[in-house]
């Protein structure tokens, strides 16, 4: 791997691992990276191990990390996972996986937040968010 990969690659792991935590994942068992260049596949599910292409990572949201992981960021892969989970209960895109997939979005949301507060990325919220009026 080139050099310039390296500091990327390693705020990619940390984001994973992060997140595992938040699902109660142990990274080292069932968190893969894989990098891919001639696909649009951002993550899948092999028997209940989850893959994560590098490539959406840096393409997405490298720039914007190098500092800290981003809400962006994290809100991304953090609904990645929820997707991928899901494929753990039900293989193809149906409304039984859209339920497991929002099931696992609503039950980990606290604890995705209280990692967000540990990255202080909440007052990045503050300060870019605009008011919406109805």
């Amino acid at each position: 791997m080139s050099h310039t990969r390296t500091a990327p690659l390693t705020r990619f792991i940390n984001i994973l691992k992060d997140l595992s935590g938040v699902f109660g994942i142990v990274p080292t068992k069932v968190i893969h990276l894989f990098y891919d260049d001639n696909t649009t596949c951002i993550a899948f599910n092999f028997n209940r191990s989850l893959f994560f292409n590098f490539k959406f990572y840096l393409g997405y949201h490298d720039n914007e990390c190098i500092t800290r992981p981003t809400v962006n960021a994290m809100t991304y892969w953090f609904m990645t996972f929820c997707h991928e989970l899901a494929h753990n209960y039900v293989h193809d895109h149906n409304a039984k996986h859209e339920h497991y997939f929002s099931s696992f979005a609503e039950v980990y949301m606290p604890k995705f937040l209280d990692i967000l507060k540990n990255h202080e990325a909440p007052n990045e919220l503050l300060h870019k968010s605009k008011r919406v009026k109805y």
